[in-house]
C-alpha cells in the first residue's frame, strides 16, 4: 500500500493525524463503504426505527414524540403509556390511545406523521 496524504481526524477531544491510503482494486473489493446519515425533525434526530411522529401541544408548548417499530414511545413523551403494547400497532391504535387516556382533550391540537422512509418522506396519518 502506498501512503498519499495526511489528514486530521477528531476523536472526542483530540485531533489525530491520519494517513490516506491508495488501495488497489483487489483490496478495495474486500471492504464495504460506510456512510453516516442523520435525519431530523424539528431539531430532533431520529432513525429508521421511528414509525410515527406525534407533534402535540400541551400547556402552550409544542412537544414531539417518536413511536418506534417495537412500540416504544420516546423523545419528549413523558406520560403513560410509554409503549404501545406490541410491535404490530397502526396509526389508528395511537388515536385510540390518545382518546383512552384523555390526551385528546388534554392536548390543544396534535398531528401524527407516518415515517415512510429515512429520506424525510413523512405522510400525515391523522390530526386534531
Amino acid at each position: 500500500m502506498k501512503f498519499n496524504n495526511y489528514f486530521w481526524g477528531s476523536l472526542s477531544n483530540k485531533r489525530v493525524r491520519c494517513q490516506d491510503e491508495a488501495i488497489n482494486t483487489d483490496v478495495k473489493a474486500q471492504y464495504n463503504v460506510a456512510t453516516k446519515t442523520s435525519v431530523e425533525f424539528d431539531g430532533h434526530l431520529y432513525n429508521e426505527k421511528v414509525r410515527f411522529i406525534l407533534v402535540y401541544f400541551l400547556d402552550g408548548e409544542k412537544k414531539i414524540a417518536f413511536f418506534e417499530d417495537n412500540g416504544f414511545i420516546g423523545n419528549e413523551w413523558s406520560m403513560s403509556p410509554n409503549h404501545m403494547g406490541s410491535s404490530d400497532y397502526k396509526c389508528e391504535d395511537i388515536q385510540k390511545m390518545l382518546f383512552q387516556y384523555g390526551y385528546h382533550n388534554m392536548f390543544t391540537n396534535y398531528l401524527c406523521l407516518e415515517n415512510i422512509n429515512l429520506k424525510k418522506d413523512l405522510k400525515l396519518a391523522f390530526r386534531k
